[in-house]
């Protein structure tokens, strides 16, 4: 067998534009450390900056950090959440928000049953319970982010979730938009977490929306079989095309969605249909098209 060696060679610099999106592996050099900051994700050597994870390069004047494509939820203040009660404690709850840790909702950031607007005593703390217990599905909105915790709250129209189900995929995918709360055309709800978890549900009547809204924790549980098959279809279809855009790394929002679920309809698929690999290649092939030309 011939082996080839070869010396080493010094890797390229990148040349860091503060609007042009540039990819970096492990190891590669970004830029000299002179007159600039390195933040997280970097790690100086031998008088360069240098990328320790694949990801990103992000730069806000002096200051550059790479950020990673894959990762866990980290939070920004006003952030729409979608996650999972794991513990009652004294005066707070711990929630699932995909994140390193769980977050943290206090009994002072959800509204009492019957919209109550007062503080909070020690009656209010034996009956946490009656608001939320584990295993329940909230969407909620960080508060206050921490070095190691997110606070959040679920005041106004956030509050506990029932009768849906629960899609995650990567952080990264999901778009942020002017709102997460998306009512389809089908007959569906979404709420689309900026975590990475996205609520189903069916719609129910705006009448009914703005009771709920006002109390969110005193829902009216609807009566057995009031969930039509059609409505149960149009879900699984919904499901199948986030499902399908996070299988290849599309960014998903309320247009690839719909651009999916309508091109389903289209091509006259049934849901289960639309996880045969040919056609998710079909289906994100079209998708992927129409992102770039919008």
């Amino acid at each position: 067998m011939n082996l080839h060696i070869s010396l080493p060679t010094q890797k390229p610099v990148v040349a860091v534009k503060p609007n042009a999106i540039q990819q970096v592996a492990p190891g590669e050099i970004i830029c000299e450390c002179s007159g600039f900051m390195r933040g997280h994700g970097t790690y100086i050597d031998k008088g360069y900056i240098v990328a320790s994870v694949a990801g990103v390069v992000e730069r806000v004047n002096k200051f550059i950090c790479v950020r990673p494509l894959k990762s866990r939820f980290t939070g920004d203040v006003a952030d729409v959440v979608v996650g999972r009660i794991t513990a009652v404690q004294q005066n707070r709850w711990k929630v699932d928000v995909q994140a390193r840790q769980d977050a943290v909702l206090h009994l002072s950031a959800v509204d009492l049953p019957g919209d109550v607007r007062r503080r909070k005593t020690i009656q209010d703390q034996l009956q946490m319970r009656s608001i939320y217990v584990e295993n329940d599905m909230i969407s909620a909105e960080c508060q206050q982010i921490g070095d190691n915790s997110i606070s959040i709250h679920t005041r106004l129209k956030y509050g506990k979730l029932n009768y849906g189900q629960c899609i995650t995929v990567p952080p990264s995918l999901i778009k942020r938009s002017k709102t997460h709360f998306v009512e389809l055309e089908c007959g569906i709800d979404m709420i689309l977490g900026n975590n990475g978890c996205i609520w189903l549900s069916p719609s129910t009547p705006s009448d009914s929306k703005t009771t709920a809204s006002s109390n969110p924790q005193e829902e009216e549980e609807p009566q057995e079989g009031v969930i039509s098959t059609e409505t149960r279809l149009n879900m699984a279809r919904v499901h199948n095309a986030i499902v399908i855009l996070a299988k290849r790394s599309i960014a998903i929002h309320s247009s690839t969605i719909k651009y999916v679920y309508n091109l389903s309809i289209k091509l006259e698929l049934h849901p289960k249909q639309m996880m045969q690999p040919q056609i998710i290649n079909l289906l994100t092939e079209n998708a992927a098209a129409a992102l770039e030309l919008s």
